[in-house]
């Protein structure tokens, strides 16, 4: 593994205890044709063989390898269109799981030619073992809970959604009082209202009369007449005295920071 000019082609590393690998440490092996690297301890290729592109023969067998990652399957594809690459990876504990779909597929799919493969023991999702002798219908399996998993997490998380609409709905409907005045509020720091200082000077009325629509005679014939004409207050009537045309959130707004105090009919309609 040490010069530029290597002619190694042979690599026999079994039986070594090797838990994992370098990425370059078959770096600069540009001849190589047999790495063995069964019986040890490996739990993935984390090493790069894309630079020894005469490779034809990896023993993987009797480690712990679950799969491979989709770099690694791409890495092998390659080696495989310029030398006929085999591997064998048998008494690897290989996870036949929806994790796992692609590399078993790829497994179907690739030009590189696997030793034993139906002898392959793989570990399903409940502890027990296969074999890969029927590889096809074990990934048409997986694809089946795949699809089953996929309709219960989309199932979930609708019905999360609408647990979380119903109850923003619950607390929006519970607060709608508070939430509408702050509502008020905010729209109205967009208008050209400046709050008046009760130290400096006049309201523009006396009192804003805030009711329902129910009481509107009560309002005009008493409220008025009372405080009006004979008691010479100035009062705010949203029929009389809001603007046409600006917003009613607006008007309310202004007609009680313009007022000195407001004054609430409170009746069973109010609400």
């Amino acid at each position: 593994m040490i010069t530029n000019k290597s002619v190694l082609e042979h690599v026999d590393l079994s039986q070594n205890f090797i838990n994992k690998l370098k990425v370059g440490f078959f770096y600069e092996q540009p001849n190589l044709k047999h790495i063995i690297l069964r019986r040890n301890g490996l739990r993935e290729v984390a090493f790069d063989l894309s630079r020894s592109p005469n490779l034809r023969f990896l023993d993987l067998s009797n480690n712990l390898i679950t799969s491979l990652k989709e770099r690694t399957m791409a890495m092998f594809d390659n080696i495989a269109k310029i030398s006929n690459l085999t591997i064998d990876m048998y008494n690897n504990p290989l996870s036949c799981n929806c994790g796992t779909l692609p590399f078993l597929i790829w497994m179907t799919k690739t030009r590189v030619r696997f030793i034993h493969l139906r002898q392959y023991r793989c570990v399903l999702d409940d502890g027990s073992e296969v074999t890969l002798n029927t590889l096809k219908e074990i990934i048409h399996q997986q694809q089946k809970d795949y699809v089953s998993y996929s309709d219960i997490l989309i199932g979930s998380t609708i019905s999360a959604f609408t647990v979380i609409v119903l109850l923003l709905s619950a607390l929006v409907y519970k607060y709608r009082w508070k939430l509408r005045y702050m509502c008020y509020l905010t729209k109205s720091k967009h208008y050209s209202y400046k709050a008046s200082n009760d130290d400096v000077v006049d309201y523009s009325y006396h009192s804003f009369i805030s009711y329902s629509d129910n009481d509107r005679s009560f309002v005009i014939k008493d409220c008025i007449t009372n405080l009006e004409k004979d008691g010479e207050f100035k009062l705010c009537v949203h029929q009389r005295d809001f603007l046409p045309g600006q917003d009613i959130s607006v008007n309310i707004t202004n007609a009680i920071h313009e007022s000195r105090k407001t004054i609430c009919i409170i009746t069973k309609t109010f609400f």
